[in-house]
């Protein structure tokens, strides 16, 4: 998760950096060279954007995979793995095109010379929105069904699924940011729209990182009521932070190879 922040806040830097060069304005406000050098700078964001996406949601999958860890190669075994091998070369492929959207390069940001371009409706920002969607649903799917297989009341299932809600933020900013790349395919307004997209990017993963870094705030799950402590079979949830040995302790051991439902203390 660290790879994952690092590239997230040089994505949101870069981002507010564009700004001062006309990123957000209508290009009918802006003139020929600042509009140019909106969309070259647009042309990074893209790509610090990809790499940053990838990074928080591979961040995601093996926090998934370390909490939820099962010693048996069943389904959410192959689930998170498969998860981590499409992510994985869907990513690579999709930063390839963000790199090389024309050919020559510079024509991305400048229409005057000569050179060929991605059509539209195939490009990089339909793709990457498209991905974003599917690999955000697969990110809130997997816990969901992890928990439900645990042993517990269903409102130790609510509590524990809750640590990954973020991801439901996650796939709205998504679906979003979606429309809005749909919206803007035939539109000559790309450093208006650009920017909107931008700004859904940003709440997409922040959210992400959130679903990702949450189980590791100990102190935030203290002011919550909650404690985390780590154990060799995942994350334990206490309540009230108190020590998991204690017997008026409600622990909650995040493994899908609970066998038992642990009582509520009196």
């Amino acid at each position: 998760m660290i790879a994952a922040a690092v590239t997230y806040f040089a994505f949101v830097s870069v981002t507010l950096d564009s700004i001062s060069m006309g990123f957000g304005k209508h290009q009918w406000n802006v003139t020929v060279g600042e509009a140019m050098r909106a969309l070259r700078r647009a042309y990074w964001v893209q790509i610090v954007y990809c790499i940053a996406m990838y990074t928080t949601k591979l961040g995601v999958l093996l926090q998934i995979k370390s909490t939820f860890d099962s010693k048996s190669r069943d389904f959410m075994f192959w689930s998170t793995w498969a998860c981590i091998a499409s992510f994985s070369c869907v990513y690579t492929a999709s930063l390839f095109t963000w790199i090389f959207p024309c050919n020559p390069i510079k024509k991305k940001w400048d229409p005057f010379i000569p050179g060929t371009c991605l059509p539209t409706h195939a490009g990089p920002s339909l793709l990457s929105g498209i991905i974003n969607l599917v690999t955000d649903v697969a990110l809130l799917f997997l816990p969901i069904y992890a928990v439900s297989r645990l042993q517990m009341s269903i409102k130790k299932k609510i509590a524990v699924s809750g640590i990954f809600g973020a991801a439901l933020l996650a796939c709205v900013s998504s679906a979003v940011r979606l429309h809005y790349t749909i919206l803007h395919l035939d539109s000559k307004d790309n450093t208006y729209w650009l920017a909107i997209v931008a700004v859904c990017a940003i709440i997409e993963i922040s959210a992400l990182l959130l679903c990702g870094a949450f189980p590791t705030f100990p102190h935030f799950a203290k002011w919550l009521g909650y404690g985390f402590k780590w154990q060799s079979t995942g994350y334990t949830v206490t309540n009230s932070g108190k020590d998991s040995r204690s017997n008026q302790s409600d622990t909650i051991n995040l493994t899908d190879r609970q066998q038992k439902s642990v009582d509520d203390p009196v």
